[in-house]
């Protein structure tokens, strides 16, 4: 049998994120590059604004031809308390469209797009943290466009870790120094 279900207590993290500024990762693992993923079907994303700075990333629709007829994209940018700041639509032509959205201050928040299944890309660039948000029982359709790897925290006093992953190849990496 492929996955034998295991009893597991889980815990229940706060949607409201602190941005984690690590400075020892592992320096093959880290290229200062900006963020490009391409998915099909809403995902949730959540970027960082260092000092109060307006937080840029950029939405291409229609990342599937043959699915641009379809009703546009939507997304919305909120707060970690789910207060709605910013939200828009989005043709799905194919097109690149750059996103700008002035935050009340420095932090943490969540950026949230659904694509109606047209495909979708999210790009951000290397000064602007972004991470993908994984969701308990979301399932990803990644479009292969990873350029680099994901990366997650674990406080360092957990006493155990359980990861399941139904896709394509995981390798787990530490850090060579602790953060």
């Amino acid at each position: 049998m492929r996955f034998q279900p295991q009893d597991l207590d889980e815990i229940d993290f706060s949607q409201n994120l602190a941005w984690a500024k690590f400075a020892n990762l592992h320096p093959k693992l880290v290229r200062p590059r900006p963020l490009l993923h391409r998915y099909q079907r809403a995902m949730k994303y959540v970027a960082a604004s260092k000092t109060g700075e307006p937080l840029r990333f950029t939405i291409t629709t229609g990342v599937i031809k043959h699915y641009r007829d379809r009703a546009d994209g939507q997304w919305k940018v909120s707060q970690g308390d789910g207060k709605e700041i910013a939200s828009g639509s989005l043709p799905q032509d194919g097109s690149a469209h750059p996103i700008e959205v002035k935050v009340p201050a420095a932090g943490v928040y969540w950026i949230e797009f659904n694509d109606r299944s047209a495909g979708w890309g999210i790009e951000a660039p290397d000064e602007v943290p972004t991470s993908l948000a994984l969701e308990r029982g979301r399932r990803i359709i990644h479009m292969g466009q990873f350029r680099d790897p994901l990366f997650f925290f674990v406080p360092r006093d957990t006493k155990q870790f359980q990861f399941f992953w139904d896709g394509g190849k995981l390798e787990y990496t530490a850090p060579t120094e602790p953060c």
